[in-house]
């Protein structure tokens, strides 16, 4: 050590200490590398109890403290992100520190195009990217088909059956059966616009083919007369009308069929252009 003039700094230990007198433990401490870095840790250690800025010199870096005032700084004035603990030295020989957690590991261009590739021919992304199924296109008519049988009738039936015709017993005694509620079936099948309709009354039974559009001639009827029909959709395809006449053209009893909910109601359209209503429900 150098002996300077006036006291030691206060940062500077007795031992080393030029005011004092060396002691034989003295000199054998400055021989001993490992006092010497003791020591200087010691040092450090009261240099932070005073907050004054120390710098660390090592073979490898030079390490700037922070100090009360502000952050480290480096050379060129910006602020450093890291620098090792103070009063330690940096070990050259350390492992480096590991990714942080935040960071994503870079991908190679060639893992890149696997993983594209794999994504292309996953099932998940085919049914993602593929358009759904355009629905079904609605029917433009109502399918009339099923068993349905008359739950109950609307309108004046006696008038009815008087404009058409029908004798006072005859009406008698369809008031008395309930003018067929419960007993009168009609079973529809419907394929596009080929409709046959099997009808069963308390006086028998008769299938009626046709159809819609095309003339329809021999069609028979439960009483057993035979009648030619002509029917069409109307009421935007809504309904079907049915207008029926003798073979020699005199008109007979039309009907108009239609849903309403879930019943099928058919309009009794006489001749003279009195109407009733027979109100069907799906069996």
């Amino acid at each position: 050590l150098k002996q300077v003039q006036g006291p030691c700094p206060a940062a500077v230990p007795a031992m080393f200490c030029c005011c004092a007198q060396r002691s034989p433990d003295a000199e054998a401490i400055l021989e001993s590398p490992q006092a010497i870095h003791a020591s200087g840790l010691s040092s450090t250690a009261r240099q932070q109890e005073h907050k004054e800025p120390s710098l660390v010199i090592t073979s490898e870096l030079v390490v700037e403290e922070a100090t009360p005032s502000g952050p480290k700084l480096g050379q060129d004035g910006s602020p450093r992100s890291a620098s090792p603990p103070s009063g330690r030295l940096a070990d050259p020989m350390a492992a480096p520190e590991p990714y942080p957690a935040t960071v994503a590991r870079p991908v190679s261009p060639k893992r890149q195009q696997v993983e594209a590739i794999a994504e292309e021919q996953s099932p998940v992304a085919e049914s993602a990217s593929a358009p759904a199924p355009a629905p079904a296109p609605a029917s433009a008519h109502p399918d009339f088909s099923g068993i349905w049988v008359l739950r109950y009738v609307e309108g004046d039936m006696e008038k009815f059956l008087t404009d058409t015709g029908v004798s006072w017993s005859m009406r008698k005694a369809g008031k008395a059966m309930g003018y067929g509620v419960g007993k009168l079936l009609h079973e529809v099948v419907q394929e596009g616009e080929d409709i046959t309709i099997r009808v069963t009354t308390p006086k028998g039974r008769a299938t009626q083919k046709f159809t819609v559009g095309i003339k329809a001639e021999n069609v028979k009827t439960p009483d057993g007369d035979s009648m030619t029909v002509r029917s069409e959709w109307i009421a935007d395809g809504k309904e079907l009308l049915c207008k029926n006449t003798t073979a020699n053209g005199v008109p007979k009893v039309s009907t108009r069929r239609f849903l309403r909910g879930s019943e099928m109601v058919i309009e009794l359209i006489a001749p003279a252009g009195t109407t009733a209503f027979q109100c069907f429900a799906k069996q």
